[in-house]
């Protein structure tokens, strides 16, 4: 209930102090007549400075402060100027609903789920793990400097949400939740200033979709707030663009232009201002075609600058725009310089997003799905078509040509993006677009009679109640498919970081989140997605589906390490002599280094424990086992009769030969293990991922002896594992998914079980010399995803399980332990010693 708060509070937050500043800046400039689109410019005039001010002494307290001054002073000047709630007490009541509104709809997702997290952990993206690292260094400063901070990356929400969840010490991932939230609301007051002409009702039903389209909804499934609040700037860049045509006084609209800019700047980077160099000179050639000609009275200009407010105005601008320069210039030229890499990224998708999603009208949970496989694609395209059509010819026939112009601006730039760019740039250009489409066609749907020529009015609104109802049915199944992180293992490794708060520590794990949830530490970790990294030695390095253990890292690299985290699971490299392990938190093992980490090597394993080291015959084809022995590195050829998952398979033929006169000189150690069996994703009875509830099970072969058995899964709901007898639950989890090798990742505990000894029969059935005599058992494992709880399995939301391997780890075998590396082939090789000084070549 307290994150539930955390995050309205901070929603709420957001659109007051919005709503504070914008006025001040509206009625600064002179627009007395803006209404509620003055709350998305306040938003934008402060992700701009809070992008400025985070990095003063004190960070996001200091600027929590200095925002509130800002608020203050903006009720302040909107007072003083006459711009006090009585110039919109009609507007007051659709206002307020159309916020809670949207705060409820869009928060939906948690409500099905039953519990807030991180949206779209896993099955979208985990890009939303390094903006909470981002902004947990903006917020305390504490550790080195992310590198996508360093070189200019866009941080003026990041910031804002850093001081707002300092107001109410929220966590980052609900006060992320609440600006997300909150960035849905600022469009749609920004659209009710457009939609002045209609009744309140449909005033309200038009400012609650332009709010949450489905295309906007779908990005906020996946906790993407840069593309919505680009969206929300864009449809305040056509509402005041109208406005100006109609007579808004020009200094304040430039004005406010030039805010929605810096705005765009700090939230999108310098593409946002794309939307701005298309969409303008198209307004421009439209109101000199169609509309007033638009010309500059510098008679009017000039007294406005010889007045005091004029003169303190262009003051304030000036030391605004100075600010930016000095302090934000630098990074943000660094930032373009790299822009090239992210127009040819494929991002998240795997083809193309279908246009018509940015129509609104769109029957499919996930917006990623090809349009071969959504239903009634076509004809939810055609009516989003019709709609939009007659929003383009509505706002003609009105001259509502800045709506226009930035519709064909939007168009122009998805075209671009289509045709020159990656299909990650188009979907992003697409959102953007959507809102203001669905602006544009709800506009002609419930504009007064007669805006739309001749036409019957029933027949209109027949059209526009199937629109609607069409459209929120979208948006509803956008985020009932909405993932929902969990927080269980999470809140664990933040058990963890508060132990050993400000240490050195290797993760040993593979959860994307892993950087935010140790934030106080010095973490670092080889597992990808992880800043900073601590690099892999070249024989394990890490790959998409692979677990990391302590071989992962090697020793000089590890030694710099006081603290280890470790997974569960038995199926894993043996930690070094000098690690202890001192603790243990849910499915997590901390150790800790006593010592320095003695040398060495290891085979070419990829994300195996260990390796089976099968020796080559010498140049004189006898296979001789003491003339034979491994190198560090990729010469060596070895093979394994089930690769484990990631394992890259190694050449070295001939080069292997000739290595065998040097490979035994000097003494070398191995440490090996038994020999675990491995069954490889794709053995279950059911491919993954399958639905829940739904159950899977698959068989492996153990000898006898007790085993530890380790399984990869990720799933949206609880899972249960039945090995044999032992049933043991494991929590929803998506912590290490990513768009491929879906279900790998660490490996988790799910218990032991024991393996009867041979019988008499069989043992005298060996001593008899029969070949047919098997010791094996066949264990089965069984898999059973629960039903999904409370509203996400009343409303029908599809929720998933993934499984990846199952590893199987003998217990005190007597396979395992030292023995000299000349006497191991045919041994599960875990590491062994480098050569001694005095054979090293």
């Amino acid at each position: 209930m307290i994150s539930v708060l955390a995050m309205f509070g901070v929603a709420l937050a957001c659109l007051v102090v919005s709503a504070a500043l914008g006025a001040g800046i509206c009625a600064l400039l002179g627009w007395r007549d803006a209404g509620p689109i003055c709350a998305p410019i306040g938003f934008a005039a402060l992700i701009a400075f809070s992008a400025l001010a985070i990095r003063l002494p004190g960070r996001a307290v200091t600027l929590l402060v200095l925002i509130a001054i800002l608020a203050l002073a903006g009720l302040l000047i909107a007072r003083a100027r006459g711009f006090g709630v009585g110039r919109v007490r009609g507007e007051i009541g659709v206002a307020i609903t159309a916020v809670v509104l949207l705060l409820l709809i869009g928060a939906a997702p948690f409500a099905i789920d039953g519990h807030l997290g991180v949206l779209g952990e896993g099955v979208y993206t985990n890009d939303h793990a390094a903006q909470l690292y981002w902004t947990d260094w903006l917020q305390n400063g504490f550790g080195p400097e992310p590198s996508a901070v360093s070189f200019g990356y866009p941080t003026g929400p990041q910031s804002l949400t850093a001081a707002l969840a300092e107001l109410f010490g929220a966590n980052l991932i609900d006060a992320f939740n609440g600006v997300m939230l909150a960035i849905g609301a600022l469009t749609a007051l920004g659209a009710l200033s457009a939609l002045r002409p209609l009744h309140p009702a449909p005033r309200l039903l038009a400012a609650v979709l332009v709010g949450l389209p489905y295309l906007a909804a779908s990005y906020l499934a996946q906790s993407a707030f840069k593309e919505t609040a680009m969206a929300m700037i864009v449809v305040c860049l056509a509402i005041v663009l109208t406005a100006l045509g109609r007579g808004a006084p020009r200094l304040a609209v430039a004005g406010v232009i030039v805010v929605l800019a810096a705005g765009a700047v700090f939230a999108y980077s310098v593409p946002g201002l794309a939307w701005f160099v298309v969409a303008i000179p198209i307004w421009l050639v439209a109101e000199a075609l169609f509309g007033e000609r638009v010309s500059v009275d510098w008679r009017r200009v000039g007294g406005a600058v010889r007045s005091r407010t004029g003169l303190l105005v262009g003051a304030g601008a000036l030391i605004v725009v100075a600010l930016v320069v000095v302090l934000a210039g630098p990074q943000i030229a660094s930032f373009a310089e790299r822009i090239g890499a992210v127009q040819e990224s494929r991002g998240r998708l795997a083809s193309p997003v279908w246009p018509g999603e940015a129509l609104g009208v769109w029957f499919e949970g996930d917006f990623r799905i090809v349009r071969g496989e959504v239903p009634l694609a076509y004809p939810a395209t055609l009516l989003g078509l019709v709609v939009a059509a007659l929003g383009a010819w509505f706002a003609f026939r009105r001259r509502d040509l800045g709506l226009l112009a930035v519709l064909a601006g939007c168009a122009a730039i998805y075209l671009g993006s289509y045709l020159f760019a990656s299909i990650y740039v188009a979907a992003k250009a697409l959102a953007i677009l959507a809102p203001v489409v669905m602006l544009a066609g709800l506009l002609a749907l419930f504009g007064p009679s007669g805006s739309m020529g001749r036409g019957p009015r029933v027949g209109r609104l027949a059209l526009a109640a199937v629109f609607c109802v069409a459209a929120l049915y979208s948006t509803f199944l956008a985020l009932r498919e909405a993932p929902v992180g969990f927080n269980e293992r999470g809140e664990d490794l933040e058990a963890i970081a508060a132990e050993i708060e400000g240490e050195p520590v290797v993760f040993l794990g593979v959860d994307r989140f892993g950087s935010y949830r140790l934030r106080g530490t010095l973490a670092e970790s080889p597992g990808g997605y992880f800043e900073p990294e601590v690099p892999a030695r070249e024989q394990k390095l890490w790959q998409q589906g692979d677990p990391v253990d302590f071989d992962t890292v090697s020793p000089a690299r590890i030694d710099r390490f006081r603290y280890a985290i470790t997974p569960n699971g038995a199926y894993a490299s043996t930690p070094p002599d000098n690690w202890d392990q001192i603790g243990e938190q849910g499915d997590w093992l901390l150790w800790e280094r006593n010592g320095p980490t003695e040398p060495q090597e290891v085979l070419n394993e990829g994300g195996a424990a260990g390796r089976e080291l099968i020796c080559p015959p010498n140049q004189n084809g006898e296979e001789e086992a003491d003339e034979i022995a491994a190198e560090a590195g990729s010469e060596l050829t070895v093979e394994v009769d089930q690769p484990p998952p990631g394992l890259r398979e190694t050449e070295g033929g001939e080069e292997a030969d000739a290595l065998i006169e040097k490979l035994f000189e000097g003494s070398r150690g191995a440490t090996t293990l038994p020999l675990p069996v491995l069954a490889n994703r794709g053995g279950w009875a059911r491919n993954s991922p399958f639905a829940a509830p739904g159950e899977t099970a698959r068989s492996i072969e153990l000898y006898p002896g007790e085993w530890d058995i380790s399984l990869q899964y990720a799933s949206q709901v609880p899972i249960t594992v039945k090995v044999g007898d032992e049933v043991t639950e494991l929590p929803p989890s998506l912590g290490g998914m990513y768009l491929t090798e879906k279900g790998g990742g660490s490996f988790w505990d799910v218990g032991r079980i024991e393996v009867d000894s041979p019988t008499g029969d069989d043992i005298r059935a060996i001593a008899k010399g029969e070949d047919d005599v098997d010791l094996g058992e066949q264990v089965r494992i069984e898999v059973t995803s629960a039903e999904p709880e409370g509203l996400a399995g009343a409303v029908g939301a599809r929720r998933l399980t993934w499984l990846g391997a199952v590893a199987a780890t003998q217990v005190d075998s007597t396979e395992g332990g030292e023995r000299p590396l000349s006497l191991s082939c045919g041994a599960y090789i875990d590491h062994f010693d480098p050569p001694t000084a005095e054979t090293t070549p």
